[in-house]
């Protein structure tokens, strides 16, 4: 070139040039670089909900005494215990609660076991159907070649 700069210059120059560089947009040479994660600060921490933190402290351990024993039980074990024991002795109201509750868990394992007849007897009329496709494509494939036969004067 006339300007005494070597060609090779004169190119890289002419790209940095045609490069847009602005908002979004930042020079190549610091778009990325090595050894610097992309996410420094990494994903923000969860947020624990009702039913995690009511889970993590039903999980906790406590101490309790089990027929002069001392013994190391869930929480949800103690309160479970606890209930029984309100029950033996006679509370009418905790009674109720746990007949209902048997109850609703019996209407539902009911459902379940419905809902399980339901998707067997589907798959069952699925394989019927998938049967009776495979026999009429084995009809039609003999249909097509008595037709083909008979056309050909076989």
């Amino acid at each position: 070139m006339m300007d005494g700069t070597a060609p090779e210059m004169a190119t890289e120059t002419a790209t940095e040039q045609d490069e847009e560089i602005g908002h979004k947009r930042p020079p190549r040479k610091t778009r990325f670089r090595k050894g610097k994660s992309g996410n420094p600060r990494g994903r923000p921490p969860r947020v624990p909900n009702v039913t995690d933190l009511l889970c993590s402290t039903l999980a906790e351990r406590v101490t309790i005494k089990v027929e002069g024993r001392r013994r190391s039980v869930s929480r949800g074990e103690a309160m479970a215990r606890g209930v029984v024991d309100k029950i033996a002795g006679g509370d009418p109201r905790l009674l109720q609660t746990l007949f209902r509750e048997l109850a609703r868990r019996e209407a539902q394992a009911a459902e379940e076991m419905d809902r399980k007849t339901w998707i067997r007897e589907r798959r069952e009329l699925r394989d019927e159907v998938n049967q009776l496709r495979a026999e009429n494509e084995d009809i039609a494939i003999r249909w097509a070649k008595r037709f083909h036969d008979v056309q050909n004067g076989e």
